[in-house]
């Protein structure tokens, strides 16, 4: 992993390019992730994406967040969020752990990248039926919010 972002730190884009050339250029970084690392990493080209672009458009990525600065330091907070089908355990589960792993992964690529300052990660699942509480897991704070119709 870490060797596929040494890869990627100094890739820019041109954003006054067309759609077709885009993905065409797209597909000639992936293969060359692929090379590089022997092997495929839909992940590290998915974050690739997000380092490019600022957002993911990807339909295999479920979740979706920001990053937003605290106040006026050096204080950042990361909200990644999902939403779920059903409050039953075994899918509450595999939402956080789905949004535990994106946001360890966000916060190795901000280690990893020198990024300064403290970053505070925060998983958000969305659920029909839900009672509103927080939580923690693996160090991180969720949330479960209620949708209401």
């Amino acid at each position: 992993m870490k060797e596929g972002l040494y890869q990627i730190r100094d890739v820019l884009i041109d954003k006054s390019i067309g759609y077709k050339e885009t993905r065409h250029q797209e597909s000639l970084v992936h293969k060359k992730l692929t090379k590089t690392l022997g092997h495929s990493s839909r992940c590290v080209f998915t974050l690739l994406l997000y380092y490019l672009y600022g957002s993911i458009w990807d339909i295999e990525v479920e979740v979706c967040g920001g990053l937003y600065a605290i106040g006026h330091g050096d204080k950042f907070r990361l909200c990644m969020g999902k939403i779920l089908t059903s409050t039953e355990q075994n899918i509450l589960q595999s939402g956080v752990k789905q949004l535990s792993r994106v946001l360890g992964l966000f916060k190795f690529v901000g280690e990893t990248a020198g990024m300064k300052g403290d970053l505070e990660v925060q998983g958000h699942l969305c659920c029909v039926g839900a009672e509103n509480k927080s939580f923690t897991y693996r160090n991180n704070l969720f949330f479960l919010h209620s949708i209401s119709y």
